[in-house]
């Protein structure tokens, strides 16, 4: 997650975004089947997002 992170935010064009935003669903998906709720989860990894920039 974290690394997909800095990839997009060294500037990987469209195609890079799109798997950047793939990555975090599944990311989200994961953190869910674990039994997070669906907030939570979007929380974390906007946590994990946020101490890359």
């Amino acid at each position: 997650m974290a690394a997909a992170t800095r990839a997009e935010l060294a500037g990987t064009g469209l195609s890079g975004t799109v798997i950047v935003g793939q990555v975090r669903t599944a990311a989200s998906d994961i953190l869910q089947a674990t039994g997070m709720d669906r907030a939570e989860a979007l929380r974390r990894i906007r946590e994990v997002a946020a101490a890359q920039s």
